[in-house]
Formats: C-alpha cells, structure tokens, sequence
C-alpha cells in the first residue's frame, strides 16, 4: 500500500513512518516537506492515500487540503494537524478528506485503521457516485418522460426526455415549474391527484395532454409511486409519463368504425328483413373476429412487454452473479477457517444460505423472462406432483383442506423437473393467499387434451397437438376481469406491503412460455380462481432420479484460473488451492494466453470466464485448443447471450458452469473433468 506522507516537521515525519512499520501493515511510505514536491509526486506515481499536515512552509491551513483535493480529487485524504480544533476538523472533512488526526494524541492502531477505513470509505462514495450515474444514464435514455421529487412532493429532478420534450430548462421546473407543462384544464387535476396521494402514501395513475416544445399538446399516460424505506416510510416518489396518443387515435378510430358497422347492419336489416336470421349470424361472427383480434392484440402487448422487461433483467444478471460469487466463495473461504467458533459459523451460514436464495432469484427472474438456460428430460409428472402434494399438505395452513385429482399417471413431458414444481408451487401458494381468511379447497389436477387443427384454442400460441393440463383450482375470493388482464405482469400484486413482490406468477408464465407451453387464468370474484397450464405431451418413459454428491473431492493438478473481476478471482483461486490446486491466475484473456503460450504444458486445466473486456472466453479456449487440443477447458459466466452449455461443447469446451458456485460444485465439476479427460501432468 503506496502512502504519501506530506510532512515538513521530519521528527513527526520519523515517528509516523516508525508507527506504520510497527503495526505490521505492508505500507510503502513517500514523504514530502512542501506542497509543490506532493504535487509533482501525484503526477508521477499512483498512491493509496495521503497523510497531509495542514501547516507547510508553501501553503497553511485548509487551503492545502483544497489545493491537494483540486490535483486529486479521488484521492483519501487524512489530515494531521497539531491543534485539537473541532471546528477545523469539520471544514476539513466537509472540504473532502476521509478523516482528522491530532499530532500526538494517536497510536500506530489508530493510524493504521484510519488509513484503511479512509480507503474503504472513499471506495464506498465511488461506488455510490458509479451507482448514480448508472441510474441516470439508463433514465435519460428510457423513452418515457421521468421525474422525481422529495416526500413532500417537490420535484427535484427530470430526464433528459423531458427536457427533449416539453422545451424547458431545469431552472423554469423550479418550485413546481413542471405544473406550467399540462394543459391549463387538467392541470389542478393533476396537483390534487399529487396531493392525495403523498397524503395517502399510494401509488396512482391517470392520463393528461402534456405541451411539447413544438406548442402541441400530446395525451401522456402518468405514474406515480412511492419509494419507501423498509419500515413502509415514504422516502421520495419516482413518476413516469408514456406517450399514448397514438393509441388514442387508434381507440378513436376502432370506435368509429366500430359505430360505422353497427349502423349498416342496422340499415341492412331494415331493408332486408326477410334474411335477418342470415344477417344476425354474419353480425355474431364479426363480433367473434373483433373479440379475437382484440385478444390477439392483448397477447402481443403481453409479450412485448416481457420482453423488454427480460432484456433488462438478462442485462443485470452477470454483474449481480459476479457479486454472488464474491460473497458466496468468500463466505465458505471463512466458514472453513473457523474453528470451534459456533457462533460465528452460524452466523457465516446465514450469509451463505442468502447469497443462495439471491442466486435462485435471478435464476427466477431470468426464467421469467425466458433468458434462464435449464437441463431439461423427459418427465413423468404424476411423481412429480405427489410429491410437490405431500410437500404442499405439510405447510399450508390446516383451514385449507388438499385434494389431488390424477386423472392420468402415464403422461410425460420435456421439462425441468425443479421449473415444473416450481409452477406448481407458485401457483398453489398463490391460491393459498386467496383462501387464507376464510380457507377452502385447493384442487390440484393432471389430465390430457388434444388439439385438432381447427378447434378453437385457449391460446394463440397453442398449436394443434397433444397436451397434459395442469390445473390448480381453489374456493378464494376470485379475481375481476381487470386483475386477470394484468396477473402475469412482474411486480404486479394485489396483496399488502410485505405480504408478496408480485413475481410468482410471472415467473410460472416465464417457465410455462419456455416449455412452448401456455398459462390462462379463470376466476369470477366470490368463487375462486383455476390456472390451467398446457405442456405439449410426449410418449412416457422411465427415468431415474439424479443423485447429487455430497462428497467435495479434492486434487494436485495445476489449474489456470482466468477472470477479469479481481474480487471473483482472488476468492476462486484461494478456494481452489484449499482444495488442493496449484492455481495460476490472469486477469485478463490476454495475460491468460501469454502464460499458457509459453508452456502449453504446464497446466491440467484452464477454468476461464466468458465475458472479458479484451477476448471472450469461448474465443481464447478456442485459441489454447489450437495449440494443444487435448486441453480441458471449464467456461464459468454470471449470464451471457452469446453462449450457451450447447455451443460451448460445440467449440470443445469440457464444462459450462453458471455463477455463482459452491465450493462443491465448482470441486465436484472440476473432479469430473479431470477424470473424464485424464488431464494430468503426472500422466503425461
């Protein structure tokens, strides 16, 4: 750790470096007695952190902090100073530095942590600046017009949308400068509507004509939600405005023809009386068709709006499993160097069971949005369902009686077993919630239907073909029409704050669209509700039940380890060597190849991630198999587009692993590599 010791007294100066060299910290310290030598020691080398003294012989008090900080603003600073001044104190940390220490009133502890806390804190505010500036750059690049404002309702901030928009600047929106943008007849709608929601703390919606900066008015659909702390306070309130004039105009214009047909029928049927029966039946049957296109057209936005959705998602997932697999390594990393220590054990297992559960929950939002890759079998469903059954009956409340209607046990599918029960479960947890104060009966049913070309369909994606139907029945308190138009949408809930997150039954219409099945939701309020998944059928055959190793087997073989994120690869390479492994590392695909080029030999096993900033990992494996093609190779990705398990063994990769990892699997995937393969130096 690189320190610049900006300090013209040399005794306080000797003492500093001595307390550094005594708290056994691997410090390099660089000392300065005048402000212009720190400056031009920025300039040529890179430092950690500065101890500054604020009374130099070039420059005094805080005018030396602010000079420094100007040269290197993202630089900890820590101040030393010989008066016990709190006033002093509070300017210098409100002019930038990370802490304040009194010359000889601190021991080498002190000085020591201070050092590194400084550090961590100035690496906290960036990450906190890099966080924002993320959130800016996506809102100013959404289509929609976006706001924010305080708990009270005070905008303090637009988009670069609506800027582009309405033609005005971020000082005319000042003071409630946004209510000058709606047209003058709507626009104490607006505030009122404002006003009872932040007195309400609820979420609303609701269109208006907003002017652009042409002097057009355009029909904006407006949302408005609370964000709230974890104790339900409203911390600020996020909207946003949707352009739909286009589908007024549409609206519009399906009304009027709408009303332009009604009345030829009607002048039709005047004159020709005697075919009305012929007519009345031409006139049912346009009805269908408007009916159908209406719910073709509800289908499309439907999937539209996954998809974009799934975009986002699939966007994020490699970032946050690249996290995971942090917190996860290093988790076990410390849960294995602990002994005797109960408590903290328990306490790291904690932290290991909830990086887990959030890996199962990107897994579960990518699902949704069909971007989760999946093994998939032939699959008998009637085990399957009873023991989801059995599972289901030991946990629901004893309000709430269970049947399981099997009409059929020889029915098959390709699917993934934990995907399947996962619908299962979601969608009977989600009839529980109907039932929870009254109770009732939960049906869970299996059957088969077939499809002729021809027959109606539930759902346009249903092709003509044999189906099993999977239903989930219950005796709760239904659903409007309204409810059902909007249920599969993420983050759309009925429920209470705390009581669900609104992405159960997306995520089951993300699993049944994957399986090219379909999902359709009947209910009428005050009698319950059925979901009925379609899963196309296949011949029914055995299958065995994976067995899954507990065992973590070790090894000696010389491992390659290839990751860009320092943090990833610092804590994989110390799991590995706990488990036995020589274990190289690169940081980057570059050094990667430059090390195995100059001796293809020399390692057992390459272990690379995919997604690098100078080569992809499925482009350097390919390279490394150029020049010794009997190299095994693991591809390791938080989430990629670009392969997958298939294409991956397409290019001769052994294995294609999904971050994060535990360290079995990683030692149980690893083990099985090398021994399919007998890649050992030892063997050749």
């Amino acid at each position: 750790m690189r320190i610049l010791l900006v300090e013209d007294n040399i005794g306080d100066a000797e003492l500093i470096q001595a307390m550094l060299e005594e708290s056994g910290g691997d410090y390099v310290l660089e000392r300065c007695d005048r402000l212009s030598c720190a400056m031009e020691s920025l300039l040529k080398k890179p430092f950690d952190a500065v101890l500054l003294d604020l009374g130099l012989p070039d420059s005094m008090g805080l005018d030396t902090l602010i000079q420094l900080r100007e040269k290197a603003p993202a630089l900890p600073v820590i101040v030393l100073t010989g008066l016990l001044d709190e006033e002093l104190a509070t300017e210098a940390i409100a002019r930038g530095a990370q802490d304040y220490l009194v010359k000889g009133q601190f021991e080498q502890n002190l000085l020591r942590r201070s050092i590194l806390y400084a550090i961590e804190r100035k690496k906290s505010h960036q990450l906190i600046e890099d966080s924002e500036e993320r959130f800016r750059t996506l809102a100013d690049n959404i289509s929609q017009l976006a706001w924010m404002a305080d708990r009270e309702g005070n905008v303090f901030w637009h988009n670069k949308r609506w800027f582009d928009y309405t033609g005005t600047t971020p000082e005319e929106m000042e003071g409630g400068g946004w209510q000058k943008v709606f047209h003058p007849e709507h626009a104490s709608r607006a505030v009122k509507k404002m006003r009872e929601s932040i007195e309400g703390g609820v979420a609303w919606e609701d269109t208006y004509p907003l002017r652009g900066k042409d002097g057009v008015y355009r029909w904006f659909l407006c949302r408005v939600v609370p964000i709230k702390d974890e104790k339900g306070n409203v911390l600020r309130w996020f909207g946003t405005k949707t352009d739909i004039t286009q589908l007024r105009e549409i609206q519009e214009e399906l009304s009027k023809s709408r009303n332009e047909l009604e009345l030829r029928v009607r002048e039709r049927t005047e004159e020709l009386s005697r075919a009305y029966d012929t007519l009345q039946m031409e006139f049912e049957e346009r009805k269908r068709i408007e009916e159908e296109r209406q719910q073709l057209e509800e289908q499309l936005r439907q999937s539209q709006k996954m998809e974009a959705i799934g975009t986002l998602a699939g966007g994020i997932a490699h970032d946050f499993n690249n996290m995971l697999a942090v917190i996860l390594g290093n988790a076990e990393l410390m849960e294995d160097e602990l002994d005797g220590n109960d408590l903290a054990k328990r306490k790291i297992d904690q932290i290991v069971k909830a990086a887990m559960r959030a890996r199962e929950l990107v897994t579960q939002i990518l699902t949704f949005s069909r971007k989760a890759g999946r093994e998939r079998k032939p699959l008998m469903l009637a085990p399957l369902l009873k023991d989801t059954y059995k599972l289901l009956r030991g946990s629901l409340p004893s309000t709430i009686e269970m049947k399981l209607d099997l009409e059929t046990e020889s029915v098959a599918v390709v699917a993934d077993p934990s995907q399947i029960q996962q619908v299962v479960m979601n969608l009977s947890a989600n009839a529980a919630q109907a039932m929870r104060k009254k109770g009732g009966l939960l049906t869970i049913g299996l059957s088969e239907m077939v499809f002729h070309a021809g027959d109606p369909m539930p759902d346009s994606e249903i092709l003509p073909g044999s189906y099993i139907t999977l239903t989930v029945k219950d005796t709760g308190s239904g659903m409007t029409p309204e409810v059902i138009k909007r249920i599969f949408e993420p983050f759309y809930t009925t429920k209470g704050p705390g009581e669900g997150t609104g992405m159960g039954l997306a995520v089951v219409y993300g699993i049944v669209k994957s399986h090219s099945g379909a999902v359709i939701a009947e209910s009428t309020p005050g009698q319950g509700s059925c979901f009925t998944v379609f899963l196309p059928q296949i011949p029914a055959k055995a299958s065995k039940e994976d067995i899954q190793d507990t065992e973590v087997p070790h090894g000696k073989e010389r491992i390659l380890f290839v990751d860009d994120e320092p943090s990833v690869t610092e804590a994989s390479s110390h799991m590995l060597t706990t488990l036995g492994y020589k274990v190289t590392v690169a940081f980057s695909g570059f050094e990667a190849w430059e090390l195995f080029r100059a001796g293809p030999d020399q390692f057992d096993l390459v272990i690379t991630d995919q997604t690098m900033p100078d080569i992809t990992g499925t482009t350097l494996a390919e390279k490394m198999l150029k020049t010794r093609k009997d190299l095994p190779v693991v591809l390791c990705t938080g989430y990629s587009e670009a392969v997958s398990a298939e294409t991956a063994k397409e290019a001769g990769i052994k294995d294609f692993l999904m971050k994060p990892l535990t360290k079995r699997e990683m030692a149980q995937a690893i083990r099985r590599v090398l021994d399919q393969t007998g890649s050992s130096a030892e063997q050749r």
